[in-house]
């Protein structure tokens, strides 16, 4: 994901993020991980805030030390 620089700064990052794991959520997915990097230290950040944590590296990236990988257990709806 990328938000051009002009738009930087106004959480159009968050919110992409948060309606991702909401719609997760009504998919009835129980986690939800990525890949990005340690030098992406905005985008970690946004990860972080909406409560994603580091992984073990995965698949393709698991030799990548460049890589950071992080997961999120979700609570799904219950709507009975």
């Amino acid at each position: 994901m990328f938000v051009i620089p002009k738009e930087q700064g106004k959480c159009i990052g968050t919110e992409l993020v948060s309606k991702l794991i909401e719609w997760a959520k009504e998919l009835g997915y129980k986690k939800i991980i990525l890949e990005t990097g340690e030098l992406l230290a905005e985008s970690c950040h946004v990860y972080s805030k909406l409560g994603f944590q580091q992984i073990p590296n995965y698949g393709v990236y698991a030799d990548m030390p460049e890589s950071l990988c992080m997961g999120k257990e979700l609570l799904t709806a219950n709507y009975a």
